[in-house]
């Protein structure tokens, strides 16, 4: 089958490697449709998801949101902050050998694994201390 690069694939493919937030499918469409006020939201969704099936972009499942997806498609791991929902790449190496060994301990063949590293990020913290400190009286 051909793939069409229609001005609106481009535009929404643009616009996800613009975006480094791993965004939605709802998250790219409301910066799109800023611009480009005609287009629809199926149109984004169907894009993305085509683009994903492809192995152009990956979609990635987070636990507790929905499907967002990535640029990046090299294998690589996500932190991913249980507050505010910011994923961020982490810059380890992916460690190929891991599915190697699941491989031989259980006989499976592996093609992948997905780890995803959870907590709170700076800014949450930071916005947690001055919460704190806002809510409790100050005696001088």
């Amino acid at each position: 089958m051909v793939k069409r690069n229609t001005p609106q694939k481009k535009i929404v493919m643009q616009t996800l490697f613009t975006m480094k937030n791993h965004p939605t499918a709802s998250m790219v469409y409301e910066v799109v449709h800023k611009t480009y006020p005609t287009i629809s939201k199926s149109t984004v969704f169907r894009i993305l998801g085509n683009a994903a099936e492809d192995g152009d972009i990956r979609r990635l499942h987070m636990k507790g949101s929905d499907d967002r997806f990535d640029h990046n498609c090299q294998r690589h791991y996500h932190i991913v902050c249980k507050k505010c929902g910011r994923i961020t790449d982490a810059d380890i190496p992916y460690l190929k050998e891991m599915d190697e060994r699941i491989a031989q301990m259980y006989g499976f063949e592996i093609d992948g694994h997905e780890t995803e590293f959870t907590g709170i990020c700076a800014d949450c913290r930071k916005q947690g201390k001055e919460q704190d400190r806002l809510s409790y009286p100050v005696f001088s």
